[in-house]
């Protein structure tokens, strides 16, 4: 988002889900100056308040929602939206996320009559393969480590399928925190697992003191 902003004049509406506590713009531009911040783009904070707009919509609803329904035809539409949660026992809440939340999205895309459609993936949609993988389209049945990956193979051969706008898939890998700043706005997904064995260490700490090894 802040480098859409920084390399483009373009107005952006950003899919926000609606929340009693407060109102989708104000977590938007809560969320967008928070970012700017850490990452040493305060500059930004002006055009985040000219030319962001908020649209409350949520991924899982048909079309997104009606206020989605409603945006300009011929909209460019970057889909970044995903969870990032991998344990099997959520795999049916991520791939409603994951890969119905894109078929909502590709609906939204072609009622709007896009001008194009940028899906960001991830590098591990390679699952587990090793060697050279090649920026090719992964199999349905490819093996993977955890139910995000297969998730996210899934969501890349439903937009394999869509021909009504142009789309493009890109494959980011994970990057720990800002590259200058070493900043981080959410702690999710690897994040969130490196919290786990974190807390995992403190807590074998405080069993095993007194005890030698």
């Amino acid at each position: 988002m802040l480098e859409l902003l920084a390399r483009t004049d373009s107005q952006v509406a950003c899919l926000v889900r609606e929340d009693p506590a407060s109102s989708p713009h104000e977590r938007l531009e809560t969320s967008l100056t928070h970012a700017a911040r850490l990452y040493g783009r305060a500059d930004l904070e002006h055009e985040i308040k000219s030319r962001c707009k908020a649209v409350p919509g949520d991924i899982v609803a048909p079309f997104c929602g009606a206020a989605a329904m409603r945006l300009a035809k011929g909209a460019k539409i970057w889909h970044c939206a995903a969870s990032l949660k991998f344990r099997e026992e959520q795999e049916s809440e991520i791939f409603t996320h994951n890969v119905e939340g894109t078929r909502n999205i590709l609906k939204l895309a072609r009622h709007l009559k896009s001008s194009g459609l940028n899906y960001i993936s991830t590098a591990y949609v390679a699952g587990a393969r090793t060697g050279v993988v090649r920026e090719e389209l992964p199999a349905p049945d490819l093996a993977a480590h955890n139910s995000y990956e297969r998730s996210k193979i899934h969501a890349e051969i439903v937009l394999s399928q869509f021909t009504a706008v142009h789309t493009r898939i890109l494959r980011p890998s994970i990057v720990i925190g800002h590259s200058r700043t070493h900043a981080a706005t959410r702690f999710t997904g690897l994040y969130g697992f490196i919290d786990d064995l974190r807390r995992l260490k403190t807590r074998f700490l405080r069993r095993s003191r007194g005890f030698r090894f």
